[in-house]
């Protein structure tokens, strides 16, 4: 059996099992990527059951970055309680993209009681921008033992060298 209780402004929470649940916000949609926006209209409900402001309201934040890990949008907001359908909004980049992959986070804030929870992520891509390809890198070990196996071939191509001289 479930039961919910609220207690002094502290967020409602489900007792489940003899489990503590907290409430969960769910967006139920998706996001078509453009080189411009994230368009996440339309798209599917958005559930908003936690009331991390106290004042029976959700506070989120959108964050949209490209390939290279910049910042190209961000948007703090908050709505009412409710299952709202029809998406959550069309976002228009303030800056440009520079790589591929572009990724739109959808945050609940902490707060009222409540951690910071990410409901929803999801990447997509712009036509004609490269994409981020991750490039290997070598530590300092590494980089001793390439340098001592480098100079041990140059040392064999020296020698051989002298004698064909």
């Amino acid at each position: 059996a479930a039961s919910t209780s609220s207690s002094g402004g502290a967020p409602d929470v489900a007792a489940v099992g003899g489990a503590t649940v907290s409430p969960e916000s769910v967006y139920n949609g998706t996001v078509d990527f453009t080189c411009v926006n994230a368009d996440a209209a339309g798209s599917g409900s958005h559930v908003l059951d936690r009331d991390n402001t106290g004042i029976g309201q959700e506070a989120l934040r959108v964050d949209i970055t490209d390939g290279l890990g910049n910042l190209i949008y961000t948007l703090t907001y908050s709505n009412v309680l409710g299952v709202f359908a029809g998406g959550i909004g069309d976002f228009f980049y303030t800056t440009p993209p520079q790589a591929n992959p572009i990724t739109f986070t959808l945050t609940s804030l902490a707060g009222n009681g409540l951690p910071q929870q990410v409901d929803y992520v999801q990447s997509g891509y712009c036509q004609g921008l490269s994409e981020l390809v991750a490039v290997p890198t070598v530590d300092g070990i590494g980089l001793v033992a390439l340098t001592l196996v480098l100079g041990g071939v140059a040392l064999v191509v020296i020698r051989r060298a002298r004698r064909t001289a």
